[in-house]
């Protein structure tokens, strides 16, 4: 459900008036900043844990919500294949 609060959030904070909201909105979107500057750099070892995290939580949210949309739209969802016989080995 973290997904759909999130989305939630971000358009209720902006929507919102005041200099609170103003804040909470720059925080919000700083926070999708760090995460996109994650996934821009997730091949560098350089660059530490502290973008790794908001990454992270925005990619698990990311497949939460297409698993969502995929399972109401009723696709087919492939959980494994059956592997052969191994005895041969």
């Amino acid at each position: 459900m973290t997904p759909f609060f999130l989305i939630a959030l971000l358009i209720s904070t902006g929507l919102l008036a005041g200099s609170l909201a103003r804040i909470l909105l720059l925080l919000q979107m700083a926070f999708y900043a760090a995460a996109l500057l994650g996934y821009a750099s997730r091949g560098r070892a350089e660059v530490g844990g502290i973008l790794r995290m908001p990454y992270g939580f925005c990619l698990a949210s990311a497949s939460f919500l297409l698993g969502v949309v995929r399972a109401v739209g009723r696709s087919r969802i492939t959980f494994y294949d059956k592997a052969g016989s191994t005895a041969h080995l």
